[in-house]
């Protein structure tokens, strides 16, 4: 810990002396703590238009609570905060953003949730944190408050991994993927359907598979077969947060003949796997033109017999 001498002046020191006291240095110990509050998800979903990242970090005598510290930390950086201590110091309410405010989900629990040195949601809140499970914290501890819609799971915890992927960009083409809340299961872990979605509402197709290495997400993305006559294009995905993509190719270039598979790893270490499948659709009068040189195949066959040339559709992919 970081210790502050206060020493005592020299006429102290002198006075002491003469009355025969003998001074001892007296020390007072601080530590730092950084609280960070995040509202990524709620903003996406125009619940919040506030700001969706604050960071404070306050120097605090040793012995705090953070419950103490949380306060002094939103006072300091005039942030308006709710904490009901009924029943412990619960947060219910950070700039505005209040708990149960999700329209969409029955039930409805969303809220705060308090993340202790990036421990993944396992402690019980502020009056538990600490070595010693008491809430008093120690020097360099970070406290992280992250707004959640549906318990975790749009902020990737739980079942549902695919909370950390907003879009997918292919050529000119972003598609978003927009999720559907349907519930929550035994274990109160929320339930979704994602449907992929872009500005001409041509997608209309649904994210299939469990987003494990086993069965993975599946996207099919359509794209005009007139327009991309090649398969290698331009990609990038769109995270929730900054840190929501890990485990992907530094490339933003692919072949899309073949599917792309990737990783998403969320800030509290969910993982989720993804496969995306391009279908290049060809247009109805293609589609009648394919009809017709797959009728003439046969004859071409026999003419090739004979040496004659022949005359082959190139596949488009």
């Amino acid at each position: 810990m970081r210790k502050k001498l206060l020493a005592l002046s020299v006429s102290a020191m002198l006075a002491a002396s003469v009355m025969g006291v003998s001074a001892e240095e007296t020390t007072t110990d601080t530590i730092e703590v950084t609280f960070i509050v995040t509202a990524y998800t709620a903003w996406e979903e125009g619940l919040y238009d506030g700001d969706t990242y604050l960071e404070a970090t306050v120097e605090v005598p040793a012995g705090t609570t953070a419950a103490e510290a949380f306060a002094l930390a939103m006072e300091e950086n005039n942030i308006d905060y709710v904490m009901d201590t009924t029943y412990g110091s619960y947060v219910s309410s950070i700039n505005g953003l209040s708990a149960y405010s999700n329209p969409s989900a029955e039930p409805d629990y969303s809220g705060w949730m308090l993340q202790y040195n990036y421990d993944g949601y396992t402690n019980y809140g502020l009056d538990y944190l600490g070595p010693d499970g008491d809430g008093v914290i120690e020097n360099g501890d970070m406290i992280e408050f992250d707004y959640s819609l549906y318990m975790g799971a749009d902020l990737g915890m739980g079942a549902s991994v695919a909370a950390p992927l907003l879009a997918i960009g292919i050529g000119e083409e972003e598609v978003r993927i927009e999720r559907t809340f349907t519930g929550y299961d035994e274990n109160y872990c929320a339930t979704f359907t994602y449907d992929l979605e872009d500005s001409d509402k041509e997608q209309g197709s649904t994210m299939t598979g469990s987003g494990t290495e086993e069965d993975p997400f599946v996207i099919t993305i359509k794209l005009d077969g007139d327009e991309y006559t090649d398969s290698e294009l331009d990609y990038y995905l769109v995270p929730y947060d900054c840190d929501g993509v890990q485990d992907i190719s530094e490339e933003d270039t692919y072949d899309f003949a073949n599917d792309l598979t990737f990783v998403m790893r969320s800030n509290y270490d969910q993982v989720g796997y993804y496969r995306i499948h391009v279908d290049f659709v060809e247009t109805e009068e293609e589609s009648e033109d394919a009809a017709s040189v797959a009728a003439v195949i046969p004859v071409s066959c026999l003419l090739a017999a004979a040496g004659l040339v022949v005359i082959t559709r190139k596949k488009r992919r």
